[in-house]
């Protein structure tokens, strides 16, 4: 699992071009090279070069310590998280992504924060980490749309519904919200209707838009998803 997203074969190469010509007129500040190595490192790590993409976030890490640069720390560490996953290493690969978190949260390019919690979300979903793997992926979709940048905002859209989290747009209305808690508590379809002064027949609407948003298909998976998400 990488970070990039396409055609990883064919970016790696347009981003090695890029990078030898940076190189060409010594533009040795990451900043200055338009932050394109670490998109070539992710690159790298889909097309199994790893030791390519460690080299990078070594050299990444050296120069944000060096310049106090919380940017180039926060792409070094989520380097290290995919080069962790591509070696199997989860634990690294959380530890990792985590400290890419702390560091992005301190940059001031706010796109990096959102690249980093879609990692730490991507990671904790591959190991079965389901209630990380939402929260990470719900802030990214809400820093994503609060700086207004929608590519990010649509990767976050889809990670979250692959992860078991409501997408943007299929988040629960108050009412089916309370219709889910009382039928994922064992309440029939009659008891919630009661308790909610409604008909029987809007419970069984609002039921089948509950199942339809979170992608559950029974009471007992819908008490799951209940169980493992937390309150707002």
């Amino acid at each position: 699992m990488s970070g990039y997203r396409g055609d990883a074969k064919e970016a790696s190469r347009h981003l090695e071009r890029a990078a030898s010509y940076a190189d060409a007129l010594e533009w040795a500040d990451p900043g200055l090279r338009l932050y394109l190595d670490s998109g070539l490192a992710e690159a790298y790590v889909a097309i199994g070069r790893v030791t390519d993409a460690a080299r990078i976030s070594s050299w990444l890490a050296e120069v944000g310590a060096r310049l106090n640069r919380p940017t180039l720390l926060g792409q070094a560490h989520r380097i290290d998280a995919l080069v962790a996953v591509a070696e199997g290493n989860f634990d690294a690969a959380v530890a990792a992504a985590r400290n890419a978190v702390a560091a992005s949260e301190m940059s001031p390019l706010r796109r990096e924060i959102v690249r980093s919690l879609l990692v730490l979300g991507r990671i904790e979903r591959r190991r079965k980490g389901r209630r990380q793997a939402r929260e990470a992926l719900q802030a990214a979709l809400a820093k994503a749309a609060e700086i207004g940048h929608e590519p990010l905002r649509r990767q976050a859209d889809e990670e979250l519904a692959r992860a078991g989290g409501a997408r943007a747009g299929d988040t629960l209305t108050t009412t089916e919200q309370r219709v889910a808690e009382l039928i994922g508590s064992g309440a029939s379809n009659r008891g919630a209707a009661d308790a909610l002064f409604i008909s029987v027949r809007t419970v069984e609407t609002h039921v089948a838009a509950i199942y339809r948003k979170l992608g559950v298909r029974s009471r007992a998976e819908l008490a799951k998803w209940l169980a493992d998400t937390p309150a707002d």
